[in-house]
C-alpha cells in the first residue's frame, strides 16, 4: 500500500485508533510479536512478506483493504489488529 493512502486515511479517520509500525523481518518477527502482544494475538488472515514494514491499528481504515489481520479471543469478545503493508512507490 502505497504510504500516501495510509496517511490520508489515517488522518481522515475521527476515532483515536492504536497503532504501531512493524518491520517484519525474514524470521517471520511479525507474527511473533502479535504473538507476545498483549498476550496473544493470532493471525487469521493474510500473509507477512519478509523484509517490510507494516502499519498495525486496531481498526481497519476508510478505503482500504488490511493485507494482514490478527485476532485475540477473551471471554468476553474477539478484539483485532489490521496490518497494511508500507510500500514508498
Amino acid at each position: 500500500m502505497e504510504a500516501i493512502k495510509l496517511i490520508i486515511s489515517l488522518c481522515d479517520m475521527t476515532e483515536d485508533l492504536n497503532k504501531f509500525v512493524r518491520m517484519n523481518d525474514r524470521n517471520d518477527s511479525l507474527v511473533d510479536y502479535m504473538e507476545d502482544f498483549a498476550v496473544g494475538y493470532r493471525l487469521i488472515c493474510g500473509d507477512p512478506t519478509p523484509c517490510h514494514l507494516y502499519l498495525i491499528v486496531d481498526m481497519p481504515l476508510n478505503g482500504l483493504v488490511p493485507e494482514l489481520m490478527f485476532e485475540h479471543k477473551d471471554a468476553k469478545a474477539s478484539q483485532y489488529f489490521y496490518g497494511y503493508r508500507i510500500d514508498e512507490e
